[in-house]
């Protein structure tokens, strides 16, 4: 096992070492939190849990029904397909972890990232895994950072033949939080598919290749199998395998630490668009649109909504996104069995 190499990294805040990481890229999850306050009020839902009050079933249903519409848009303008079809999620153990916060805030994120997963039924990897596959970094200076990493790093971070085009569009956003994924197709089976020009993505997962249409993030061969996709299901589905994140630390004035961990655990438990506008929607992604102080304290009932939805529908079927709106609807106004 080797240690991290982070001489390069000038700007890259110093803390004290949560975990230190055997990593084939080379990267580790480092956190600053000087700008953020105390995380006690981490993982409070802004409006509260949902009523359990029993009403009639009139009201329930005109009340869902007014809902559907805003979902519905919430879930088209949010969700990134991959490649125009269906969209990804972890199909594989999370392991998250934190180097450079102090001990307990640096242990703090890492159970709030892996709470969050228990809830979603995203799958996550022991309490001890060696191989990261979700990295976060924070740092003042990440147009640098980032400089310096790609040179160094570029095939084992962005995939082997992505377009260095791309690469830079991550690195000159200027964002308080970048993420770059990199996802695979793999048969409805589970049987994972590339090609013989494919290279190992971030630490040695999947495969990787450009990104399309501004958003950032890698795309693996076309899965080709003997099953044809019918009307209704997908002979293969897409699968992250792993997720690269880069928070501008000089962004997180007035942003709590459980804030944060919420806003990562939505990006990274689900692959979304960079930029979407959400509306009037109630979420924690809202967070660098406007004062952090305006925003929910942690993820909504609607955002665990839309975690659970996604890890709950199948992936296969053509209208997992459909499925996914009724089933939020039914989270956010409950009251009669779906």
């Amino acid at each position: 096992m080797r240690k991290v190499d982070v001489a390069s990294a000038a700007a890259l805040p110093r803390g004290r070492p949560i975990r230190v990481l055997a990593l084939l890229s080379g990267i580790c999850i480092v956190a600053v939190s000087q700008a953020m306050a105390d995380p006690e009020a981490a993982g409070a839902t802004a409006t509260g849990d949902p009523s359990q009050t029993s009403l009639p079933e009139v009201t329930v249903r005109a009340r869902r029904d007014a809902l559907a519409p805003q979902v519905r848009a919430f879930v088209s303008e949010s969700l990134y397909l991959e490649n125009d079809e269906g969209p990804a999620r972890w199909n594989s153990p999370v392991c998250p972890a934190v180097v450079g916060l102090a001990h307990d805030q640096g242990e703090f994120v890492v159970a709030r990232l892996s709470q969050i997963a228990r809830a979603a039924g995203v799958p996550l990897a022991g309490e001890r895994c060696a191989l990261p596959n979700l990295v976060v970094f924070v740092t003042s200076e990440p147009q640098s950072f980032l400089t310096k990493w790609s040179k160094r790093h570029r095939q084992r971070v962005f995939g082997g033949d992505v377009r260095p085009k791309d690469i830079q569009a991550f690195i000159d956003t200027p964002m308080a939080v970048r993420v770059w994924y990199n996802s695979s197709l793999a048969a409805a089976t589970g049987a994972r598919q590339s090609d013989e020009h494919a290279l190992p993505g971030l630490f040695g997962g999947g495969t990787a290749a450009s990104g399309k249409g501004g958003d950032f993030g890698a795309r693996a061969p076309y899965f080709v199998g003997p099953d044809l996709d019918s009307r209704i299901t997908r002979s293969a589905v897409w699968s992250l395998t792993s997720a690269f994140v880069v928070v501008d630390a000089s962004r997180l004035q007035g942003v709590k630490i459980g804030q944060l961990a919420d806003y990562l655990g939505m990006y990274t438990f689900a692959r979304l668009k960079t930029g979407a506008h959400h509306g009037n929607a109630p979420t924690i992604l809202g967070l660098f649109q406007g004062a952090p102080a305006q925003s929910p304290p942690g993820l909504t009932p609607w955002d665990d909504a839309f975690l659970e939805a996604l890890y709950h529908t199948d992936p296969r079927l053509v209208q997992q996104r459909g499925m996914m709106v009724s089933r939020m609807v039914s989270h956010i106004v409950p009251g009669t069995p779906r």
